[in-house]
C-alpha cells in the first residue's frame, strides 16, 4: 500500500512557496492553526510580499470579530493590523493593494515601513482628503516603485504631481494601469515629460467604476504614442471618445503587444508572449470554527503575541 505523504511534513520551503499564493484571510486566520510546521511556515517574510488590505476591508464586520476572537484583543484598528502584516513581512513586502479608506497615517507607515515596495495600487474614489494631498509628498519613499495602479482617478487626485514625483524619485518606474476617470490633457503631458521611457501602459475601462470606464480622446492617446517609444504594452479597452483608426495603428506599430477595443468588436494585436494585469486573489469564503489558538500552538504562542501590536 502506498505510503500517504502528510502535509504537515512538507518541507519549510515547499510550504511557504504554497502559502505565498493563498489568499491573505485564510493565510491569517486559518493556517497557522493547523499544525506547528504551518504556523512556521506561516511566519515567513516570503508570504507575506503581497499586502492586500482591500480584501479585509471587503469582509467588514465579519473579519474584525473573527480577527478579535483569535487573537484576543480588546479592540480592532486597521493600523494595528496593517502594523501586524508589515512586520510578518518584515520589510519585504513588494505588492501592496490599498483599501477604499486608506488614512493619511497608514500610507505614511507603509511608505517607511515597506521599502522594497514595488507594486501600489490606489483604490476608487473613497480615499480621504488628507490621504490624497499627502501622496505627492511621500512618492519620494517609494525608491523601488514600478507599477502604479489606480481603480479611478477620482476627483482631487493629484495625478499629474503624483507622475511629476514618480518620475524625479522612481527610477525602476515602468509601468502604469488605470480602471477608471479621465485620461486628461495634463495628465498626458505630464507622461510624456516625465515617463517618457514607460514600458507598459493599460487603460482597460472597467464600466463598473461608476459606470464610465476610462475617458480618453484621440488626440491624448496619439500623444502618448509619440512621446513614449518604449512602450512594450499598451491595452486601451471601453474608453470612451476613443476611435482606433489607421492614423492610430500606424503610430502604434512600433509596440509589440497592444490590445485595443472598436465599438463590440474585440481586436487583438500582440505576440504569444502578451499578459495582462488582472489580479486574482482568493478571498475568505465562510466562517470557520477553530479551537483555541494556544492548542495548536503550545509554547509558541508568546512568540507570535510578539507580533501584535501593543496597542489594536
Amino acid at each position: 500500500m502506498e505510503k500517504i505523504r502528510k502535509w504537515e511534513l512538507l518541507e519549510m520551503d515547499c510550504l511557504v512557496s504554497v502559502f505565498a499564493k493563498v489568499g491573505m484571510v485564510d493565510l491569517l486566520l486559518m493556517l497557522p492553526f493547523v499544525c506547528k510546521s504551518w504556523y512556521q511556515a506561516s511566519r515567513q517574510p516570503t508570504c507575506w510580499k503581497v499586502l492586500d488590505l482591500q480584501v479585509f476591508e471587503s469582509m467588514g464586520i465579519l473579519f474584525t470579530n473573527r480577527f478579535v476572537s483569535t487573537f484576543g484583543v480588546k479592540k480592532f484598528s486597521s493600523m494595528g493590523l496593517l502594523k501586524l502584516l508589515v512586520k510578518l513581512g518584515n520589510g519585504s513586502s513588494v505588492h501592496v493593494i490599498l483599501p477604499d479608506r486608506i488614512a493619511y497615517d497608514e500610507l505614511v507607515y507603509i511608505s517607511d515601513n515597506c521599502p522594497a515596495l514595488k507594486f501600489l495600487s490606489f483604490p476608487g474614489s473613497n480615499i480621504p482628503k488628507q490621504t490624497i494631498d499627502s501622496i505627492p509628498s511621500l512618492v519620494c519613499k517609494w525608491k523601488n516603485l514600478e507599477h502604479l495602479h489606480l481603480e479611478y482617478i477620482s476627483h482631487g487626485l493629484p495625478l499629474p504631481k503624483i507622475i511629476e514625483e514618480i518620475g524625479r524619485h522612481c527610477k525602476n518606474f515602468t509601468g502604469i494601469s488605470v480602471n477608471g476617470g479621465p485620461i486628461g490633457d495634463e495628465m498626458v503631458s505630464v507622461i510624456v515629460t516625465w515617463l517618457p521611457k514607460l514600458r507598459t501602459l493599460d487603460l482597460s475601462g472597467i464600466f463598473e467604476v461608476l459606470n464610465i470606464g476610462v475617458y480618453l480622446p484621440k488626440k491624448n492617446l496619439l500623444k502618448i504614442l509619440e512621446g513614449c517609444k518604449e512602450l512594450d504594452v499598451l491595452a486601451v479597452r471601453e474608453c470612451s471618445q476613443l476611435k482606433i483608426d489607421d492614423e492610430v495603428l500606424k503610430q502604434a506599430s512600433y509596440i509589440k503587444n497592444f490590445k485595443y477595443e472598436v465599438l463590440d468588436d474585440f481586436s487583438d494585436f500582440y505576440s504569444d508572449d502578451y499578459y495582462d494585469f488582472g489580479l486574482d486573489y482568493y478571498g475568505y469564503d465562510g466562517y470557520y470554527d477553530y479551537d483555541d489558538f494556544t492548542n495548536y500552538l503550545e509554547d509558541d504562542w508568546d512568540d507570535w503575541v510578539t507580533y501584535l501590536p501593543e496597542d489594536m
